[in-house]
């Protein structure tokens, strides 16, 4: 019995040893905790302007009648010749330290896009108080437009975005991009980014104005900075190629005019790089299995052999062309690796890659590329037709 009491006193003493090593403590009351963050790029004056969105925790439990935007979060913003010195300006502003944990995004407007990444994204990783699993997302325009706007009444816009763009992620219409992932590309020498772009646009008149958010599309970067955007199908297609594709919908029409809403039940990505011509070769094979959950015609005749073989063939090579479009737009236009073809040469051929490493934003634009798609109508819909 002794001996177990021992034992249990020494298991205590040591918990509290390893509690007490490396805790931080923080005054809540001397700090501000940030819900979103968001970084622009003001060419003129080679600053840059980090609006913040401060959430005031006191009103955001209160009830929805005595809440309104103006009350529940703020907008702040502060400029500096870094991001660091921008920060330190609002501590310096408030009196009061800076909580980067609670963050839940970090928007980068255009022109700090453009301007490159390695110039402000440092401060994100090296701060111990910044966490690298933070969402990042472009701004079409103004970063703090985006911050600072007004989704709705008692909306805390930063939760709404966040929110959106793990929807947009679960269901396969933007890419995941994180703080460390985006570092880690950034680091890989032929690899480049793939960032998604948030959309946004008034609505509603006088009282009633409020702002929409929208995603779809996402940027393309090249050596850092950003050199343009893809489309909707495009970004899809990348999606695809980097086998990303989980969830989805894909609409199509067939030769007939007959449309048709298919989700995404399944879908597997392979590539295989071999040499062809003395130079890297990528088969891409996708395998999409869909069901059929809208028909423009209410009816309950079956679907016939025929007409799935030809449902699948629509969209087999509308994905396909998704696929070329999502090729084009970035390697062919601008030489970037959004996909890290880069990556698996070096994994492959590391001599080769060697070789073309050194101008692989230029050297990319020879590789070429072999796409197959093959797909599958898993549940075609009158199963719960025929219920009744």
């Amino acid at each position: 019995m002794l001996k177990r009491f021992i034992s249990l006193a020494l298991v205590c003493v040591l918990m509290l040893s390893f509690c007490s090593c490396g805790f931080i403590s923080i005054d809540l009351a001397n700090s501000l905790a940030i819900e979103c963050i968001g970084v622009d790029y003001e060419e003129e004056s080679e600053e840059y302007n980090v609006s913040i969105l401060l959430l005031n925790t006191f009103m955001s439990a209160a009830s929805p009648e005595n809440i309104s935007n103006e009350n529940i979060t703020k907008t702040f913003e502060s400029s500096g010749k870094t991001v660091g010195e921008a920060f330190l300006g609002f501590e310096r502003e408030f009196g009061k330290n800076l909580i980067i944990t609670h963050n839940r995004l970090i928007i980068i407007g255009r022109a700090a896009a453009e301007h490159g990444l390695d110039d402000f994204m440092d401060v994100f990783v090296r701060n111990h108080s910044s966490r690298v699993t933070v969402p990042v997302a472009i701004a079409h325009e103004k970063a703090k437009d985006v911050v600072g706007a007004d989704y709705g009444k008692g909306v805390i816009g930063a939760k709404l975005l966040a929110e959106l763009l793990v929807h947009g992620q679960e269901n396969s219409v933007v890419p995941e991009t994180i703080v460390y992932k985006l570092i880690n590309v950034m680091n890989d020498r032929t690899s480049s980014n793939f960032v998604p772009v948030i959309m946004t646009e008034e609505t509603g008149e006088g009282d009633e104005k409020t702002t929409k958010a929208s995603i779809g599309t996402a940027a393309v970067f090249r050596e850092g900075k950003m050199v343009g955007v893809l489309s909707e199908e495009a970004t899809k297609g990348y999606l695809f190629i980097t086998d990303n594709v989980h969830l989805g919908e894909l609409f199509i029409i067939d030769e007939s005019d007959k449309k048709y809403m298919l989700s995404i039940v399944k879908s597997k990505t392979k590539i295989n790089m071999e040499m062809k011509d003395g130079l890297p070769n990528y088969k891409i094979n996708v395998e999409c299995i869909c069901d059929i959950t809208e028909n423009d015609k209410t009816t309950s005749g079956s679907f016939t052999n025929s007409m799935l073989e030809d449902i699948v063939e629509v969209y087999t090579e509308k994905i396909k062309g998704m696929m070329v479009q999502s090729l084009q737009g970035s390697i062919s236009d601008y030489g970037s690796d959004i996909f890290r073809f880069g990556r698996r040469l070096w994994l492959k051929y590391p001599d080769l890659y060697s070789q073309m490493s050194g101008n692989w934003q230029e050297e990319v634009k020879s590789i070429t590329t072999e796409i197959n798609v093959s797909g599958k109508i898993r549940l075609l819909g009158e199963e719960a037709i025929h219920q009744y």
